[in-house]
């Protein structure tokens, strides 16, 4: 409700919120009984709470994808990652569990066209003011070969868009 800055200044803050493994675990549950992923839980979720601060019913998210959808490139090391855009349209009327629905079908349609970069849509950035971003963390492996691995957040020094939700499902 704001007007835009003439130059983005790129500020930002992180906060971390973890939240218990039994809490985790009762999510885990609800989607699944919707049919669903985690990932598709807590998207729609996200996009809900958008939606109710916005006062829009169209909401665009970006969120990242694992590009390594080769066997070439599977054994090599740096980051294959695009990113798309998830475009979900909301019905305050419509019950959650069916936005979660058609959240399901959005994101499945999504997901088989993310070999196309954004950076090849001849658009200018940025395409989405919010980011979405949902890793399961829990089957990485914690050594590799005899070198232990352990998890280290970084904070960036600038902000990417003007809203990030990170998350992660760690051991």
């Amino acid at each position: 409700d704001h007007a835009r800055p003439a130059q983005t200044q790129h500020t930002g803050a992180n906060t971390m919120l973890p939240i218990s493994r039994a809490d985790a675990d009762a999510l885990t549950a609800v989607a699944h009984r919707a049919g669903t992923t985690l990932f598709n839980l807590l998207y729609a979720a996200y996009t809900v709470v958008l939606q109710r601060f916005s006062g829009q019913t169209e909401i665009v998210v970006g969120t990242p994808v694992r590009a390594r959808n080769l066997p070439e490139v599977e054994n090599l090391i740096g980051p294959f990652i695009n990113a798309i855009v998830l475009r979900s349209t909301l019905d305050p009327r419509e019950s959650f569990l069916d936005y979660l629905a058609r959240v399901r079908d959005m994101t499945l349609d999504a997901f088989s066209h993310q070999d196309m970069p954004l950076e090849l849509l001849g658009t200018r950035p940025p395409i989405v003011r919010a980011f979405f971003s949902f890793q399961d963390a829990k089957a990485r492996p914690l050594t590799l070969g005899s070198v232990a691995v352990n998890q280290v957040d970084v904070e960036p020094p600038a902000a990417a868009n003007d809203l990030m939700l990170w998350l992660m499902d760690r051991p």
